[in-house]
């Protein structure tokens, strides 16, 4: 990847006194300007990138942590969240499953980060954040929608899916025939 920070980012000239919201910003504004190049929406005002369809919607939300440390820690989280057109519908708010079952699920295989220190952020720093969005969180989008991702999904845990997610009511709803119970 052929990356440059913007010519006015604050990343290329970060200082010990830049205060950590505006170095959490622009690492925001440079992810949101990265996946716009590729399709994907970015909010400025609330950080996050937004994958949309008719029936899947996903919402990369960005959050840092009042434990920033100026001239040393920035946090930057990742919170993917996937909701479904078709369950909004039906009176759910349509959350399918978040970062929880994401991650939980990407850690047990491969035991990587999804917090990263952005204080004096590096290009190789960067393509790991991309990285992590390419390879663990946007391929839930063909997952999600398809009987046979679905499948491996639910086979995935014994006992059905996550914790923290209708992830079941989802599947029963989209794809009956995978739900004996």
């Amino acid at each position: 990847m052929d990356w440059k920070w913007a010519e006015n980012s604050i990343l290329n000239n970060t200082s010990q006194y830049r205060p950590c919201k505006d170095i959490f910003q622009a690492v925001a504004d440079e992810l949101g300007r990265y996946y716009e190049n590729k399709g994907l929406k970015y909010s400025h005002s609330f950080p996050k990138l937004i994958y949309k369809d008719s029936c899947i919607k996903l919402e990369i939300l960005f959050a840092s942590s009042h434990s920033n440390r100026k001239g040393d820690y920035v946090c930057f989280d990742i919170f993917p969240n996937f909701y479904s057109a078709d369950l909004k519908k039906i009176g759910n708010k349509g959350f399918i499953l978040g970062h929880v079952d994401i991650f939980n699920r990407y850690d047990e295989i491969n035991k990587h980060k999804y917090h990263f220190n952005v204080y004096n952020i590096t290009l190789d720093d960067f393509r790991e954040i991309i990285a992590l969005i390419d390879d663990v969180v946007l391929p839930w989008i063909e997952d999600i929608k398809t009987a046979d991702g679905v499948n491996k999904m639910l086979k995935r845990k014994e006992g059905g899916f996550y914790g923290n997610s209708v992830f079941r009511e989802y599947s029963k709803l989209k794809f009956p025939e995978l739900i004996t119970m």
